[in-house]
């Protein structure tokens, strides 16, 4: 059971990656590279979750917005640099992306699996929502399955099955 979970986490990790392609796979780096130049295919699990943030974005009142890859982008970039001290970002290149972040301009067909950007200059970045997304997901297995006590942690992401058969 161990494995299993094991096994979801990474599918879904790969396919919710936005820094790395992987071969064969539809995943967000492969989208963000081309969805504002055209329409996409992406895995099915990636058009699930965006479905899912597009009914459920009211629910954070502005608070989560998945489409701020493009800000969110340059700051991975800056803290990811060789540079001694880190360099900030260039505040008009901030302002310039802050533009593109609107996530009515991500247009999915869940029947076709694809998905367009509307803004080319649009990316999306799920690392406020993908970690407790998967631990769902993998909650959901587990209780329909063998093993319905259990206890997973993500990155601070806990969820808890059902209490032990020894109480």
């Amino acid at each position: 059971v161990f494995e299993q979970t094991r096994a979801l986490f990474f599918h879904y990790h790969q396919i919710f990656d936005a820094y790395n392609t992987y071969d064969g796979l539809y995943n967000l780096c492969y989208i963000n590279e081309h969805a504002g130049k055209e329409e996409v295919s992406a895995e099915p699990e990636l058009i699930e979750i965006l479905v899912w943030l597009k009914e459920n974005q009211p629910i954070s009142k502005g608070k989560v917005n998945v489409a701020m890859g493009s800000v969110l982008f340059m700051w991975h970039d800056a803290r990811s640099s060789e540079e001694e001290p880190k360099i900030v970002p260039d505040m008009s290149l901030l302002k310039n992306a802050s533009l593109h972040t609107d996530f009515e301009d991500v247009i999915i067909d869940s029947e076709r699996l694809t998905v367009h950007y509307n803004d080319p200059e649009l990316q999306i970045d799920l690392g406020a929502v993908a970690k407790g997304y998967t631990v769902e997901i993998a909650a959901q297995q587990l209780d329909a399955g063998p093993m319905p006590s259990y206890i997973t942690s993500a990155g601070g992401n806990v969820r808890c099955g059902q209490q032990p058969l020894d109480g």
